[in-house]
């Protein structure tokens, strides 16, 4: 018979097995077949608009899954992949004084399904501030992989850096709200 390929369904597979000697039946058994994913999902796509922010006003800037974090995974055995936003870091220090940073604190906020992030940098490190933002996808499996997209903060207006859409801004006083995000839930286990 055939087996399906795809999501991990019903298994296991029941398979009989003939042993032909000189053209004649000499057993028959039967057996299960158990198949496990050890692949991890693929990213098609990954990436964040803006990848620049524009002015270094100190506010923050937020970006969220499915909209201004476009992310495209998939897997050969399972359907359904869960992406999230694992970890997002600066390279440079919070509240730097006298640095032009504008000596805040808590310059990168994350969730599972969003971050929000400073808009600003040292006025001491000319190659601007950057953002480093891992994605991770996960198959029904638990098979991980992550990638990295990078949010930058330049030192110096570049004209490929527009200002940042004021709808995409967040205050402050608005942070402990706008800048909360919901955990993604876990895939269901395969059956085994």
């Amino acid at each position: 018979g055939s087996i399906p390929l795809g999501a991990p369904s019903d298994p296991p597979y029941g398979l009989s097995f003939t042993v032909l000697v000189d053209g004649q039946t000499n057993s028959e058994t039967r057996g299960d077949l158990f198949v496990r994913d050890t692949t991890a999902p693929t990213f098609e796509t990954a990436e964040t608009e803006p990848t620049c922010l524009w002015p270094p006003n100190h506010r923050y800037v937020r970006f969220a899954l499915g909209e201004n974090v476009i992310v495209a995974a998939t897997d050969a055995c399972s359907p359904a992949v869960r992406v999230r936003i694992a970890n997002v870091v600066s390279d440079q220090p919070d509240a730097e004084p006298g640095a032009g940073s504008g000596n805040t604190i808590n310059d990168v906020m994350f969730g599972d399904t969003g971050f929000c992030v400073r808009a600003e940098r040292s006025g001491r490190a000319h190659g601007g501030r950057h953002y480093t933002v891992t994605l991770e996808a996960t198959d029904a499996w638990g098979n991980v992989s992550t990638r990295d997209v990078v949010v930058e903060v330049p030192h110096d207006q570049r004209t490929e850096c527009g200002a940042t859409s004021d709808s995409r801004v967040v205050s402050d006083a608005d942070a402990g709200t706008s800048c909360v995000f919901a955990d993604v839930p876990p895939l269901p286990p395969p059956r085994s």
